[in-house]
C-alpha cells in the first residue's frame, strides 16, 4: 500500500485552508458572484449610516443590495446618491418610493421599496427613485429625554402637594373636626325648626307681630 509523506499531507491541510480563506474573503468583502440584473438610483438628503451591500427588500422580500453610495451635486443642494443593483428576476411596480430601515433598534440598515400595487408598468433600468430620509434618531431621543424629565418633575410637585394637603389637614384636625360637628348640629337645628314651623305656621305670624311691636 502506497503511504504518503509528511509533505504530501502538509500540503493537502494548506490547500483546504486556502480555499475556506478564499470562501471567507469572497463572502465578507465586496466580492460577488451575481446573477443577471438591473440598477436603480435612489435620491437621499441623508442615509443615516447605511453602507455600501445592505440588503434592498421589496415588501420584505430581499430583491438586491446597495452597490455604491455617492453624492450628487446640484445646483445649491448636495444629495446623497444610491446606486441598487436588482435581480433580474424581481419587477418594481409603478414608481416606487425608498426608504432607510433597520432590523431591530440598533440593527442592520437596510432600503425598504414600496411599489405600486394597482400599477400596470414595471420600474426601467437606471430609473431615480424618489427616497424619503429617515428621522433624526438623535433628536427623537432628546425630545422623549425632555418628555421624561418633565413627567418626573410633574409626578414630584404632584407628591410635594399631596404631602402639603396631608400636613395640612394633620395640623387642623381638630379644628376640621369642629366645623363639621358645628355644620352638623346647625343642620340638624334647622331641620328642627323646619319641622316646628310645618306643624305651627302661627308661631311665624306671633313672630312677626311681636317684631313690629318691639320695633314700636
Amino acid at each position: 500500500m502506497k503511504k504518503y509523506g509528511n509533505e504530501f499531507k502538509i500540503g493537502i491541510i494548506v490547500c483546504v485552508a486556502l480555499l475556506v480563506l478564499g470562501y471567507m474573503t469572497i463572502k465578507a468583502g465586496d466580492f460577488s458572484f451575481k446573477t443577471e440584473g438591473y440598477h436603480v438610483y435612489v435620491s437621499f438628503d441623508d442615509v443615516a449610516g447605511l453602507e455600501k451591500n445592505a440588503p434592498v427588500r421589496l415588501r420584505g422580500v430581499e430583491v438586491g443590495n446597495v452597490e455604491d453610495i455617492g453624492l450628487n451635486y446640484d445646483n445649491h443642494c448636495t444629495k446623497i446618491l444610491l446606486t441598487l443593483w436588482i435581480d433580474a428576476k424581481f419587477k418594481i411596480r409603478g414608481a416606487p418610493i425608498a426608504y432607510i430601515r433597520s432590523l431591530g433598534l440598533m440593527g442592520e440598515k437596510y432600503i425598504q421599496l414600496i411599489d405600486e400595487k394597482n400599477s400596470d408598468t414595471f420600474l426601467k433600468p437606471a430609473t431615480i427613485v424618489s427616497g424619503k430620509t429617515p428621522g433624526d434618531f438623535e433628536k427623537l431621543m432628546d425630545s422623549a429625554e425632555v418628555i421624561a424629565k418633565n413627567t418626573n418633575e410633574l409626578i414630584l410637585e404632584a407628591r410635594s402637594v399631596a404631602q402639603n394637603i396631608n400636613l395640612l389637614l394633620t395640623n387642623n384636625e381638630k379644628t376640621i373636626t369642629k366645623t363639621v360637628q358645628h355644620l352638623e348640629s346647625a343642620s340638624c337645628n334647622f331641620n328642627e325648626f323646619s319641622e316646628d314651623l310645618r306643624r305651627n305656621p302661627w308661631k311665624l305670624l306671633f313672630k312677626a307681630k311681636e317684631k313690629k311691636k318691639n320695633e314700636k
